[in-house]
C-alpha cells in the first residue's frame, strides 16, 4: 500500500509542476524524476504483490529505472543551482540506461509466456546482464550523489562571493535531498530492497510536504538571485562564475599590481567605516563595487587576496562589530534581536550563526560576560 500511495503522491506533485508559471529546467527535469520515480514505485508494487504474471515487459521496469535516479539528482541539483538550461550532453548520463534496454532487448521481443518464465528462474538466460546492471547501478548510484554534493558545496562557495545574506538562496534543503537519496542507495547495497522501496515512497511524500512550504519550488521561481545578479548583465551560474574567475586573472596579472591593491583595499575599508553599507541586509557585491567606483570581479579579487576572506564574510564581521558597538552604548535597553536587525542581519539564525563563528562564542555568552564585566566596572 506504500508503495502505491507513494505513485499517487509522485502522479499528484509532477501535476502541480505542469501547472507551475515561470517554470524553470530544473523544474522540468524534477518533473520527469517524479514520472520516472511514479513508474518504478507502480512497476515494484505489480511485482511485489504477483501481478508481473500479467504484466512482465512493465514489471521489468523496476531493475534499469535504478539507473535512473543518480542521474537526475545530479541534474536537478546542478541546474537548480546553476540556472543552465538543458543540452544534449545533459542526456549522456542516461546511456547506461539506454545501454541496459539494447543488452536486453531479447527479453522485451519475447512472448509473455517466456518473459514469464525468465522472472520464475530468476533471470535466466540474463545471468550476465543483471550483475553488469548491478554493478553499473552502485557505482552510478555512488558517483552521481557525490556529484550532486559537490555542486552544492561549490555554490555555496561562490554565492558567498557575492551576497551577504544567503539564508534564502543557500539551498540546505537540496542538501536533504541529496541525503535522503544517499540513505535509499545504503539500503540498497545492503540488500534492503524493501526498506530502500519504503523509504522512496516516504521520500515522495517528503517531498510534497516541503515543496508546499518553499513555495518557490511549485508556484514561482526565487526571483532574488535574477534579480540581484541581472544587475550586474549576468545570472548567478556556473558559467558566469567560470568567466568572473577568468576576468579576476586577467586583473591579477594585467590591472591590478600590489599597489593598486592596497589602494583598493584602503578605498573599501574608509568606504565601510564611513557610510556602514554592511546595515543594508540584501548588500551584495555588486551594489558595494559600483558604490565604490570598482569592478566587482577586482573588488573581489582583493577581498580574497588582501583581506584573507570571502565577500560574504567580510560583511558579517562588520555587523558584529555593529552589533557589539550598539549593545555596549544601549546597556540592556533593547533586545538582542532587536540591535542584530539593527546591524544588518535579516534573520536570528543568521546572527547566532554568524556571531559564533566569528567570535568563537555564541550572543548569549558574550552579552553574560559583557554584564559581568559591567558589574564590576560600577563597583570600582
Amino acid at each position: 500500500m506504500l508503495l502505491l500511495s507513494g505513485f499517487f503522491i509522485a502522479i499528484f506533485i509532477a501535476l502541480i509542476l505542469v501547472s507551475k508559471k515561470n517554470k524553470s529546467d530544473a523544474d522540468f527535469i524534477l518533473f520527469l524524476w517524479l514520472a520516472v520515480i511514479a513508474t518504478h514505485l507502480l512497476s515494484i508494487y505489480f511485482f511485489t504483490t504477483y501481478r508481473g504474471e500479467k504484466y512482465p515487459s512493465f514489471v521489468s521496469l523496476s531493475m534499469p529505472l535504478s539507473l535512473a535516479h543518480g542521474p537526475f539528482l545530479f541534474l536537478y541539483a546542478s541546474k537548480k543551482t546553476s540556472g543552465k538550461r538543458i543540452t544534449f550532453y545533459d542526456f549522456l548520463h542516461f546511456i547506461p540506461l539506454f545501454l541496459w534496454f539494447v543488452f536486453t532487448f531479447d527479453f522485451y521481443s519475447f512472448t509473455t509466456k517466456k518473459q514469464i518464465e525468465v522472472f520464475t528462474h530468476q533471470g535466466k538466460e540474463f545471468e550476465t546482464q543483471n550483475v553488469i546492471r548491478v554493478t553499473i547501478t552502485y557505482l552510478s548510484g555512488i558517483i552521481y550523489y557525490i556529484f550532486s554534493l559537490l555542486v552544492l558545496i561549490k555554490y555555496h562557495k561562490k554565492i558567498k562571493q557575492h551576497f551577504s545574506d544567503v539564508e534564502k538562496i543557500n539551498f540546505n534543503w537540496l542538501l536533504y535531498f541529496i541525503i535522503w537519496n544517499f540513505l535509499i542507495w545504503i539500503f540498497i547495497l545492503c540488500n534492503q530492497e524493501k526498506i530502500a522501496y519504503g523509504l522512496i515512497s516516504f521520500f515522495i511524500v517528503w517531498i510534497g510536504f516541503f515543496g508546499f512550504r518553499q513555495t518557490n519550488i511549485f508556484l514561482e521561481k526565487d526571483n532574488r538571485l535574477d534579480h540581484q545578479m541581472s544587475v550586474n548583465a549576468q545570472e548567478l551560474t556556473t558559467e558566469s562564475f567560470g568567466n568572473e574567475i577568468n576576468l579576476e586573472s586577467k586583473h591579477k596579472n594585467k590591472l591590478v599590481n600590489e599597489e593598486e591593491v592596497k589602494i583598493i583595499e584602503q578605498k573599501l575599508l574608509e568606504y565601510l567605516t564611513i557610510h556602514k553599507p554592511y546595515l543594508n541586509p540584501e548588500l551584495t557585491l555588486q551594489q558595494l563595487a559600483e558604490n565604490i567606483g570598482i569592478h566587482p570581479n577586482v573588488l573581489s579579487y582583493t577581498i580574497n587576496a588582501a583581506l584573507g576572506k570571502n565577500f560574504y564574510d567580510l560583511i558579517n564581521e562588520y555587523r558584529i562589530d555593529e552589533f557589539i558597538n550598539l549593545y555596549q552604548n544601549s546597556y540592556n535597553k533593547y533586545t538582542i534581536l532587536a540591535l542584530a536587525l539593527e546591524s544588518g542581519f535579516n534573520s536570528k539564525s543568521a546572527f547566532n550563526r554568524n556571531f559564533k563563528k566569528i567570535k568563537g562564542i555564541t550572543p548569549s555568552e558574550f552579552i553574560s560576560r559583557t554584564n559581568i564585566q559591567a558589574s564590576f566596572s560600577s563597583i570600582s
